[in-house]
C-alpha cells in the first residue's frame, strides 16, 4: 500500500512538472519577477506584436493610471475630513445645531471620499502589470481577449488611433 502511494505521488509530480514544461514551451513569453516592474515603454518595446497587443498595453496603463489618480487625489481629502470630523465629534460636549449639521456634511464628504479611494484602489489593482502579463501570455498563446476588454470603447479607440 505504501509503495502504491509513493508511486502515485511521484507520478503526480512527474505529470505536473511535464505539463508545466509543456505550457511554458507553448508560451513565447515567460514571466519573471523583474517584468512586473517595467514601464509602459518597456512593455511596448518587449511585448508589442500587433495592433491588439499594443492597444491592450495602452488600455491597461490608461486604466491603471486613472485608478492611481483617483486613489492619490482622494486619500488626502478623506484623511482631512476624517481628522476634521473626529475633531468636531470629540470636541462637541454640548449639542449645537450648527455643529450637528457640520458633522453631517463632513461625514457625507468623508464617505464619498473613502468610496473614491476604494474605487481607485480597486481599479489600480484590477489593471495591475501582473494581470497585463497574464493577459498578454494568454493572447500570444492563441486565446482571444476577454469580451469586456475587446468591446470597450477605450480599447477600440486604442486599436484605431495612435498612442497617446
Amino acid at each position: 500500500m505504501r509503495k502504491m502511494l509513493v508511486t502515485a505521488f511521484l507520478f503526480t509530480i512527474k505529470i505536473s512538472f511535464a505539463s508545466d514544461l509543456f505550457i511554458s514551451a507553448l508560451n513565447d513569453t515567460t514571466i519573471t519577477k523583474n517584468e512586473y516592474k517595467i514601464s509602459k515603454k518597456g512593455f511596448l518595446e518587449k511585448y508589442v506584436r500587433d495592433d491588439s497587443s499594443r492597444a491592450l498595453i495602452n488600455f491597461y496603463f490608461r486604466k491603471r493610471g486613472a485608478g492611481k489618480i483617483v486613489f492619490f487625489f482622494n486619500a488626502p481629502i478623506a484623511s482631512f475630513f476624517l481628522y476634521l470630523g473626529l475633531g468636531i465629534a470629540l470636541g462637541n460636549s454640548q449639542s449645537n445645531f450648527g455643529l450637528v449639521i457640520a458633522e453631517i456634511v463632513i461625514y457625507d464628504i468623508l464617505a464619498g471620499a473613502f468610496m473614491f479611494v476604494a474605487f481607485g484602489a480597486i481599479t489600480w489593482i484590477k489593471y495591475a502589470r501582473k494581470k497585463l502579463l497574464w493577459q498578454l501570455n494568454a493572447y500570444f498563446s492563441g486565446q482571444s481577449l476577454p469580451k469586456k476588454i475587446a468591446m470597450s470603447k477605450a480599447f477600440k479607440r486604442f486599436l484605431k488611433g495612435p498612442d497617446k
